[in-house]
């Protein structure tokens, strides 16, 4: 019985150890990658959500290397399953006609990134909201319930309708214009158009805010008139 050498032992490994790599090159070659399917959902996202000002965040889920999913002849299509919207968590489906038919679902977190008015102190129910008790924070708009607001100018002057404590977004549910007219306080009603107008005093049978219609009592005819709030203590009757 004829014995290897040692070296010729050697080159018969280092042939075999080629051809399996050879073999797996191309195995691997006839794979989708995992960060094919990652770049397709990314520029899928970026095209479906609109183009907004601030800073998008897009984080895919883990795709399973073992799926071993064969390589697709056209880039693989990205859709949305029915009733799926993309803002914070949802799911992608990725799917390839040919050669092999094959669709798999990937999670996928879409933040949308901007810069939204917070409380910079803590403002207390009832305050006028100051310039000063208002900064901005980077903030993910998917999750904010109730609307926010971008610019501070939109908050300062109005009235807070609840306790906000430092750091909180102000949503439209948290501030209002101030009550410039109290129930039960004295008002001026001015009634009258086209250049002639007259004034009486009443008094506020309910808070208004600007804009706002109220009921007024007439102090000289005590009749009950509902009128327009329009300033601090004014009231008008259109």
């Amino acid at each position: 019985m004829q014995t290897l050498a040692p070296l010729s032992l050697l080159r018969i490994l280092l042939v075999a150890l080629l051809f399996a790599s050879a073999a797996q090159a191309q195995e691997d070659e006839a794979i989708q990658s995992p960060a094919s399917i990652e770049r397709a959902i990314e520029a899928f996202v970026v095209h479906q959500v609109p183009d907004r000002d601030g800073r998008l965040e897009i984080e895919v889920g883990y795709i399973d290397p073992r799926l071993r999913l064969t390589q697709c002849g056209h880039e693989p299509e990205v859709f949305l399953p029915p009733n799926t919207q993309l803002s914070g968590r949802a799911t992608v489906g990725v799917q390839c006609q040919t050669p092999e038919r094959w669709r798999v679902y990937i999670p996928v977190e879409v933040r949308h990134m901007i810069p939204v008015v917070v409380a910079r102190n803590p403002i207390y129910r009832g305050e006028t909201v100051e310039r000063g008790d208002l900064g901005q924070e980077s903030r993910d708009t998917s999750g904010l319930r109730g609307g926010h607001f971008t610019d501070p100018g939109e908050v300062a002057g109005q009235q807070a309708e609840r306790r906000l404590r430092p750091g909180r977004v102000i949503s439209g549910r948290d501030v209002a214009p101030p009550i410039l007219v109290e129930r039960g306080a004295r008002v001026t009603i001015t009634a009258g158009s086209g250049g002639f107008a007259v004034s009486v005093k009443g008094e506020a049978l309910a808070d208004g805010r600007k804009g706002e219609t109220i009921p007024v009592r007439n102090l000289s005819s005590e009749r009950e008139v509902d009128a327009e709030v329009v300033g601090p203590g004014r009231v008008q009757v259109r």
